[in-house]
């Protein structure tokens, strides 16, 4: 059974031979799809559509759809609905690698009362979009040109089309893309306000509060991969969209998303080898840390993944780490977070949902969010500022050196902490980074 991840394991030994179990298959290179064929034929008289159909009439959740059958070329793997006996027989086939649950994935949404967007009135202050900005250095930046041209970045969550002023703007690949099937708009929000954060054009909200992305003048590829007005989606659904980013040349890639089921060993989590891929295809891959915090051992996947770029959340008035924000270390014991950026309270575009959540409802447009989901695209938007800086020298920022360069410039340089990581990714760390360890002025 060691092809099989340990909850996939303690499924069987159960003995429940009804049950019905959305799994990944990991495969090895050039069998995905003759296996998926198989094990349509292991489900014999039940077909996959009819798996599928037990799973959403014992389930009673329209979220289940994210586990729609699905083949994901680009890693070797499939996803599909399987019964027990089923992921029994796979468990013993020579062409199988590893069988991964194919775990559900949500935005990391708020946690704070989102009703306090009036907060400043109560005593209780919050900042903007645009504050954010100037937190990260990004004005100094575009002082020098640099507002993020050329520079792709992908936002995988619940958003894949341009429903909101802030980001009418360069969406790349011109048609709309989702991994969950039919389903492009944004009933949540929490992906355009992800979006805005990160590349946002400046917008002024009805209320008169101004806001902007990091990077407004950066590209945005947006690939729906959560659903739903509660914004679900699956590894598989996130793996595929993935998949889409590396395809349609993403230079950074945004997960402001994750789960809590974090596997002691993470060659047991699917996600780990999607990251690794668009990692190694030198794209800044920027994962959410999780809300899960305050106690240690609570980043969430793919936070928890070695080769993702791990964002916390600080509280930008206090200067504290925000108490939702998820703490290192990771199962294997590696610090986590790698950095942190202003995430808590911070007013921003939104529609849906979270455009309802807040008086006047459904008119602001915008509303006041806390979560590492709103540090992670602030993070994204400063890298994309140092991308676009490094390319017109000549130079690709890498994975690998924007971590090099807080590891040697950040806060907290030489004593990585399990609640700050390196510190705050800010413009002068990466002019100083340029300039002494690569040798370019920006």
């Amino acid at each position: 059974m060691a092809r099989l991840a340990p909850l996939l394991q303690r499924i069987l030994e159960t003995g429940v031979r009804t049950r019905i179990v959305p799994v990944i298959v990991r495969t090895t290179p050039g069998k995905e799809l003759d296996l998926f064929n198989a094990v349509r034929q292991m489900l014999g008289g039940l077909s996959v559509e009819g798996v599928f159909s037990r799973l959403m009439l014992f389930s009673f959740r329209e979220e289940f759809a994210v586990f729609r059958p699905r083949i994901l070329s680009n890693f070797h793997m499939f996803s599909i609905p399987v019964t027990t006996p089923v992921l029994e027989d796979l468990a013993q086939s020579r062409e199988v690698v590893k069988v991964y649950p194919d775990r559900m994935m949500y935005p990391l949404l708020p946690v704070a009362d989102t009703g306090e967007v009036y907060a400043d009135q109560r005593g209780k202050p919050f900042v903007t979009t645009k504050t954010v900005t100037r937190l990260l250095g990004a004005p100094d930046a575009w002082s020098k040109g640099y507002r993020g041209r050329g520079v792709n970045i992908a936002v995988i969550d619940t958003v894949a089309l341009q429903q909101h002023q802030a980001i009418a703007k360069n969406i790349l690949g011109g048609v709309p893309t989702s991994t969950i099937p039919g389903d492009y708009t944004d009933l949540n929000g929490h992906g355009v306000w992800v979006a805005a954060m990160a590349a946002g054009n400046q917008w002024v909200s009805p209320n008169g509060l101004e806001t902007v992305g990091v990077a407004p003048e950066a590209s945005l590829t947006l690939i729906k991969a959560l659903g739903f007005v509660i914004g679900a989606g699956s590894d598989s659904s996130v793996i595929d969209a993935i998949g889409h980013a590396i395809a349609r040349g993403a230079h950074i890639i945004n997960m402001s998303l994750g789960s809590e089921q974090v596997p002691e060993n993470l060659e047991d989590d699917p996600q780990a080898i999607a990251v690794k891929r668009a990692t190694d295809a030198g794209i800044l891959v920027m994962c959410a840390a999780g809300n899960s915090g305050p106690d240690p051992r609570t980043i969430n996947s793919p936070g928890a993944v070695e080769e993702a770029i791990t964002v916390g959340s600080y509280n930008p008035v206090t200067g504290k780490i925000s108490d939702f924000s998820s703490v290192g270390p990771t199962p294997d014991g590696r610090l986590k977070p790698d950095v942190v950026a202003p995430g808590e309270n911070v007013f921003g575009p939104a529609v849906g949902m979270l455009d309802f959540a807040l008086p006047p409802r459904g008119v602001l447009r915008a509303s006041v969010l806390s979560g590492t989901s709103m540090a992670t695209p602030a993070a994204a938007g400063i890298a994309a500022l140092m991308y676009e800086s490094a390319w017109r020298q000549g130079v690709r920022l890498t994975p690998a050196m924007f971590k090099d360069m807080m590891a040697r410039y950040g806060e907290f340089a030489g004593n990585k902490s399990n609640y700050y990581g390196w510190g705050v990714p800010t413009w002068d760390i990466w002019e100083r980074y340029a300039r002494e360890v690569i040798g370019i002025s920006v």
